[in-house]
């Protein structure tokens, strides 16, 4: 089907998409009353914005159409189907055929009050041809292959009365036009969250997005990972695998100086899964506030380690914690397992700097009691804000260090 008959309302960004879009377009008729219509939003009547993939006009009628790019295989449990990917993760969905079924009659229903009474049918349709389908015989009525949603849509009416004609078409195309369809903001979304247009920070393998809830007066900071157009399967597993470390150790980590994750979203943005944080627009790297405020200081690298004997020092007691000071130099609690309680005014042994807030920086964590005390646990982003110390202030600091003794 050529560029006329098919519109593409939205140019999909991803790759999976535009392959599984490309793949029903070249087996579609390019004659009428055939017509097709993807990535496009439209409003209900409800208030609801609805998102479609794909609408197509065949002589058998109206369908709408929910592309799922899963990789593995699909079952149900209790009316819930689940996905399990290639690396043994399961994740599970609502049964799509529900929410494309009330957003078919919701658009026929819009159709209808401009001009056009139409019955528009659903279906589901599995753009990798290698998913395993284990879904129960009454689960799979309206779910399709490529292949298999092609010959469905080929099929003539059953009712010659209700084919679908070359005018009948451009009806329809009318009415769709007066419903006021518009661009798809899907790629912008994350569950509730609208996302801002350009991420304001981002990383080889993610971007992170300002990002307004649609119900509540809430700003959060969302983090994408993204995977590379056309990357192999092990690469997308990996950048998932990342991120699910992350959430992991993140949830668990508890500081009022640490931007705190609020949710974890396995498949929520078409990119690559999805973590949401509190949004503080105070919040600096590291090596960006060494830059402003450090004088060329830089963060200690792998060959600026703290000397051997601060390491035993620290290491001596693992089940400890150390305290973080907050602005008026007071502790405010700890910034995680693995390092032994200092003074409240802690200074970084190497460069002497003093931490006064935590924000996001990268730290070792070691792994919960049950687990061997050297086994290193995930690693996970802090980023620190640090306030300097004059040189004077640290000499004095480290012999009064030395006068007490070692810490216990």
């Amino acid at each position: 089907m050529r560029e006329g008959r098919w519109t593409t309302v939205t140019e999909s960004e991803f790759d999976h998409e535009h392959r599984g879009l490309e793949a029903i377009r070249e087996k579609l008729p390019d004659a009428d009353p055939w017509r097709a219509w993807s990535n496009f939003t439209f409003t209900a009547n409800t208030g609801h914005v609805r998102e479609v993939d794909l609408l197509v006009v065949a002589p058998g009628g109206v369908y709408m159409i929910e592309l799922k790019d899963w990789h593995g295989s699909v079952t149900s449990e209790n009316g819930t189907w689940v996905q399990t990917t290639p690396g043994g993760h399961r994740r599970p969905h609502g049964n799509p055929l529900h929410l494309v079924n009330k957003k078919a009659k919701e658009l026929a229903s819009l159709l209808g009050q401009h001009g056009r009474r139409v019955w528009v049918g659903e279906a589901v349709c599995f753009t990798d041809g290698g998913l395993r389908v284990r879904l129960p015989a009454h689960d799979q009525n309206g779910v399709y292959t490529v292949d298999e949603l092609v010959a469905m849509l080929k099929r003539p009416p059953r009712d010659e009365r209700r084919r679908i004609t070359a005018i009948d078409s451009r009806e329809i195309k009318t009415a769709l036009d007066r419903t006021g369809i518009r661009k798809s903001e899907a790629e912008y979304k994350v569950g509730p969250y609208q996302l801002d247009r350009k991420s304001f920070d981002s990383g080889p393998t993610w971007a992170d997005y300002k990002a307004h809830h649609s119900e509540l007066p809430e700003v959060a900071r969302v983090r994408v990972y993204l995977s590379e157009r056309g990357s192999e399967a092990s690469i997308r597993r990996s950048v998932e695998n990342a991120a699910r470390r992350e959430a992991a150790v993140l949830q668990r980590f508890k500081h009022p100086g640490v931007v705190q994750l609020k949710q974890y979203y396995p498949s929520g943005h078409a990119a690559g899964p999805a973590l949401i944080f509190d949004y503080d627009p105070r919040t600096l790297r590291l090596d960006e506030y060494l830059l402003q405020h450090g004088k060329g200081r830089r963060p200690a690298g792998p060959d600026q380690r703290c000397p051997p004997s601060r390491r035993r020092t620290r290491n001596r007691h693992p089940d400890r914690k150390r305290s973080v000071p907050d602005a008026d130099g007071g502790p405010t609690g700890a910034v995680g397992p693995g390092e032994t309680r200092t003074n409240a005014r802690t200074r970084c042994p190497c460069s002497g700097i003093k931490v006064s807030s935590v924000r996001w920086r990268r730290v070792a964590v070691r792994t919960p009691q049950a687990a061997p005390a050297r086994q290193p646990a995930s690693r996970f982003i802090l980023r620190i804000c640090l306030s300097k110390t004059p040189a004077g202030a640290r000499r004095r600091s480290t012999r009064a260090r030395a006068a007490r003794g070692p810490a216990v």
